[in-house]
């Protein structure tokens, strides 16, 4: 089934950017982006965690479909996962994981009149995340271990799919 949601968002999208193209008056932007990720896991089965800090770096395309409409694609270097102490083993536990995460996002922006040079803006859409390394890190007296999530016996999904949603 998300399978089917994606494509219907491409096309979506593809027919959106169509008119645009034939009336030749769609504006391409490009550009750098990078920021700061704070990272833990969510759910019934997790115990307490620290914030794994990391960074996401990368570019983006915005294709302007009309004056206050466009298509954000992003293709990002980002850095998840979690730290926990484990008072079984008296080990601190780093668990990473990181992404080469694709979003594609509708952007609204809002004009604000005057010379301002503020536009503020919403954005929604899907993003594609294929993870790049998955690691586990125990540290205990002075003693460190690591290993890949597949020799520590763990079954990572190899994709992500997740919505973003936000504003600036």
């Amino acid at each position: 089934m998300r399978c089917v949601r994606v494509a219907a968002l491409g096309l979506l999208g593809a027919f959106l950017v169509m008119p645009a193209v034939a009336t030749g008056q769609t504006r391409v932007t490009f550009g750098p982006m990078g920021g700061l990720v704070l990272a833990r896991f969510h759910g019934s089965d997790v115990g307490t965690q620290k914030t794994r800090t990391g960074f996401a770096a990368g570019g983006f395309a915005e294709v302007g479909l009309q004056r206050n409409l466009a298509l954000d694609f992003q293709l990002l270097y980002i850095q998840k996962g979690a730290k926990a102490d484990d008072p079984t083993l008296m080990a601190e536990e780093t668990f990473t994981l990181d992404y080469i995460q694709i979003p594609a996002l509708l952007k609204v922006m809002f004009e604000t009149g005057g010379a301002s040079h503020i536009l503020p803006h919403v954005f929604v859409g899907p993003s594609l995340a294929f993870r790049s390394k998955c690691k586990l890190k125990a540290t205990s007296g002075g003693t460190t271990v690591e290993a890949t999530c597949s020799a520590a016996g763990l079954d990572i999904k190899s994709t992500d799919f997740s919505v973003i949603f936000g504003g600036g």
